[in-house]
């Protein structure tokens, strides 16, 4: 007989989401510093340590693809696993 415990599922859910919210905070404050374009957290996904950007302007890929290594090693600077390997 499973013993199911919804609380431990829900914790697990949270945990999650909270890491899932904290990386993607951290690429926004990243790109701040380092382009000074204020992408909105919304518009940033992380998914197999891809950053996907959405809804950026021309002018904001452009600087991103200019200094897209030191914003890469500032992302990953700070945190003890591996966040995000590419921006797209």
């Amino acid at each position: 007989m499973l013993n199911f415990n919804i609380s431990q599922l829900l914790n697990k859910i949270r945990s999650v989401q909270a890491k899932g919210a904290l990386e993607r905070s951290i690429v926004h404050d990243s790109l701040l510093k380092n382009i000074g374009i204020d992408i909105p957290i919304p518009n940033i996904s992380i998914k197999s340590m891809i950053v996907t950007l959405k809804n950026i302007s021309q002018s904001a890929k452009s600087a991103i693809y200019i200094k897209k290594q030191v914003i890469l090693d500032d992302i990953n600077n700070e945190q003890d696993n591996l966040i995000a390997r590419d921006i797209r």
